[in-house]
C-alpha cells in the first residue's frame, strides 16, 4: 500500500473516531439530562400521589367520623349498652350508613370485638374481628380487608362510640384502587400503577392502572419481588416488546402499614416513565452522525 493511501485511510479512520466519540460524548449529555428530567417528573407525581393520598385519608376520616356521630350509632350503641338487643335487626345497617356517606366499607363493632354489621359483607354478622389495631384512632391508614369475593386495599378510619361502658366501633374506609389512580394529574409519557400486596408471591393479576388491570403485568414480576422482599424502594426497565422505544424505567415505592413498631407492606406504587422519546434521540444522534 503506498503513502498516499495509507495516509488517506489514517485520516478516514481518526475522522471516524472523532465522529464516534463526538457521537457518544453527546449522547451521554442528553440522556443524563433525560434521566434527570425523568427522575424529576416522577418525584412530582409521587408528591401529587402522597398528597392525594393524605387528601383522601382526611374525607375518609370525616365521613367515617360523620357515621359515627349519627343518631342511628349512637341509638345502637345505647341498646347494646342495655343488653339483650335484637341484634338481627342491624345486620343491613351498615349498608344503609355506607351508601350515605360514599363508603365501600363500614362495619359496627362491640366490645368484644364482634361485628355487629357489615356493609361489605354482611354474612360476617356475629364473627370476630381480630385483624384490627384497636388504638388506631379516627385518623386514616392503610389496610386490607377481606370481603366476599377476596381482599381489596383500602383506606381506613376507626371511632369509638362511647354511650356507656361499653363502646360501639365504627370501622370505616374507600377502596385504593384504579378510582384513586385516575384521580391524578398524570404528565405526559408518566403513568402510575398499584399493586396490593395481599400475597406472599406477586400476583400479576392484582396489578392495576387507572384503567383497571395492568396487561402484561407479570414482565414487572422481578421488580416487584425485590420491593416485597427488602421492603424498599426499587427501581428497573421494563421491556414490553421487542423494540426498546417501547420500554418503561420504573420506580416501585412501597405501601406500609400495621402498627409503627412492626410495619407491613401493604401495596406498592409504581411511576414508569416511557423510554421512547430516550430511545428514539438516541436514533436520531447516531443517525445523524453516521
Amino acid at each position: 500500500m503506498s503513502f498516499r493511501k495509507r495516509l488517506l485511510l489514517l485520516v478516514a479512520l481518526t475522522i471516524a473516531l472523532v465522529v464516534a466519540l463526538s457521537s457518544s460524548v453527546v449522547w451521554m449529555i442528553l440522556r443524563r439530562s433525560f434521566e434527570r428530567a425523568n427522575e424529576e417528573r416522577a418525584e412530582g407525581l409521587t408528591a401529587q400521589f402522597r398528597g392525594e393520598f393524605a387528601r383522601r385519608g382526611e374525607e375518609v376520616a370525616r365521613r367515617v367520623g360523620a357515621v359515627a356521630s349519627g343518631e342511628a350509632v349512637g341509638r345502637i350503641a345505647l341498646e347494646l349498652n342495655r343488653g339483650g338487643a335484637d341484634r338481627g335487626l342491624y345486620v343491613d345497617t351498615a349498608g344503609e350508613l355506607a351508601a350515605g356517606q360514599h363508603l365501600d366499607f363500614l362495619e359496627l363493632i362491640d366490645d368484644q370485638r364482634v361485628i355487629v354489621s357489615s356493609a361489605q359483607w354482611p354474612a360476617k354478622f356475629g364473627y370476630k374481628k381480630t385483624d384490627v389495631e384497636w388504638s388506631a384512632g379516627p385518623r386514616a391508614f392503610l389496610r386490607r380487608e377481606e370481603v366476599a369475593d377476596g381482599v381489596q386495599l383500602g383506606l381506613f378510619s376507626m371511632r369509638a362510640v362511647q354511650v356507656g361502658d361499653k363502646p360501639l366501633y365504627v370501622l370505616g374506609g374507600q377502596t385504593l384502587g384504579s378510582g384513586f389512580l385516575a384521580s391524578l394529574e398524570l404528565p405526559p409519557g408518566l403513568r402510575v400503577l398499584l399493586y396490593p400486596n395481599v400475597e406472599h408471591t406477586y400476583a400479576a393479576a392484582r396489578l392495576v392502572d387507572a384503567r383497571g388491570p395492568v396487561k402484561d403485568g407479570e414482565r414487572l414480576g422481578e421488580l416487584m419481588r425485590i420491593v416485597q422482599t427488602s421492603g424498599q424502594e426499587a427501581g428497573g426497565v421494563v421491556e414490553w416488546t421487542g423494540d426498546g422505544a417501547d420500554a418503561e424505567s420504573f420506580r416501585a415505592l412501597p405501601l406500609t402499614g400495621g402498627a409503627d413498631a412492626k410495619p407491613e407492606l401493604l401495596g406498592v406504587l409504581l411511576v414508569g416513565s416511557a423510554r421512547r422519546p430516550l430511545v428514539e434521540l438516541q436514533r436520531r444522534v447516531v443517525s445523524h452522525h453516521y
